[in-house]
């Protein structure tokens, strides 16, 4: 939590936003206003405030529709909102509290009920966020600890399949050797979630061809096809410029090939595309599979989300896709092919934004 914590207060009525100011600016907390839906969830998604105070009816896009559309997005998911309204009908209450409300506030209202509430809700919020907190950091503990076994598994069997002289027992070692790399890269990417969701993610940027960095993560993933015969292609020009950090993106190419390959049919081919649009680059990885269904469409880049989609993985892959895209001051996005299949379309700027 913020200190001192802010409140973001939203009503299309500009003198009730000074008399709610007026309320909490005395008491400490730091206030941004808001006079639309629109505005307020621009707001909330840039500065992730530790309470929304919400009015219920504005023109548009109300109250409801607010709380509904912060309960919808991963960074607004759990701030919490009350809403102040005029309404006293149970529906309409029943209404904000399906839309994601926490608590509810009626106008007239007095200044220390509400500053009561507040404070109820900013208390569990802080309690919320400590607990949040220690729960990452035993996972990383235990995800840390994790690794020096694994890695010793995966060192031993590559040496016994080395003196192996084949039959069942190099089989064996070879589903060994293959569950503990798949064990290794969860933890990879347990611990990069991590970091990336506590900001530490600080990009190494310099220039890169990133034809160059597509061909070498084709080439790492092309091994994994080889069973089901899937093919890798790549339509871009021979050379294409850009200050990006090359482990990163490279990591972010691995990543959309291998999910693109999974949902292949056997036989199916796996088209990378890269070219210069304006001052961005767009990168395009299409599959031949089964394509996105809807109920996962909106929530597939956040972490631990796998849907219909599933890949036997963690659902952390294309959560740390977007970290890395949007880090460069990019955009990712997943699409259905008009042929059927899915699309996972990427952007960059040619020259990155800097950084703080």
């Amino acid at each position: 939590m913020h200190n001192p914590p802010r409140l973001l207060l939203v009503d299309d009525v500009a003198e009730n936003l000074v008399l709610l100011e007026a309320i909490f600016t005395p008491e400490g907390y730091a206030t941004r206003s808001a006079g639309t839906g629109a505005d307020a969830l621009r707001i909330a998604r840039a500065e992730v405030p530790d309470l929304v105070l919400l009015d219920v009816l504005m023109p548009g896009q109300d109250g409801f529709a607010v709380c509904r559309a912060l309960r919808a997005d991963a960074a607004t998911r759990f701030i919490p909102v009350i809403m102040v309204t005029a309404l006293n009908e149970l529906e309409d209450r029943i209404q904000g509290l399906e839309a994601g409300a926490d608590d509810f506030i009626s106008k007239p209202f007095s200044d220390d009920l509400l500053l009561a509430k507040v404070r109820s809700l900013l208390k569990l919020k802080q309690s919320r966020d400590e607990l949040e907190a220690l729960k990452t950091d035993f996972a990383n503990m235990i995800v840390h600890d994790l690794r020096m076994p694994t890695h010793a598994i995966l060192g031993l069997a590559e040496l016994l399949r080395e003196d192996s002289a084949g039959g069942d027992a190099r089989r064996m070692l070879e589903l060994i050797i293959t569950s503990a790399r798949k064990i290794d890269q969860q933890i990879t990417d347990f611990l990069e979630a991590s970091r990336l969701e506590a900001g530490r993610l600080k990009l190494q940027l310099r220039a890169e061809d990133v034809v160059a960095l597509a061909r070498r993560a084709m080439d790492q993933a092309r091994p994994g096809g080889r069973a089901r015969q899937i093919r890798l292609e790549l339509d871009a020009p021979s050379e294409l410029v850009a200050r990006v950090d090359g482990d990163r993106l490279g990591h972010v190419f691995l990543n959309l090939i291998q999910n693109a390959m999974k949902f292949s049919p056997a036989g199916g081919t796996v088209t990378v595309r890269i070219g210069p649009v304006g001052d961005r680059i767009e990168v395009t990885v299409d599959d031949e599979g089964p394509g996105i269904p809807e109920t996962d469409a909106a929530a597939l880049f956040e972490k631990y989300i796998q849907g219909e989609r599933r890949t036997g993985g963690v659902g952390l892959g294309l959560f740390i896709c977007k970290t890395i895209v949007e880090a460069h001051g990019g955009r990712i996005r997943a699409e259905n092919r008009p042929g059927g299949g899915a699309r996972f379309r990427f952007e960059l700027p040619l020259q990155p934004p800097v950084q703080s």
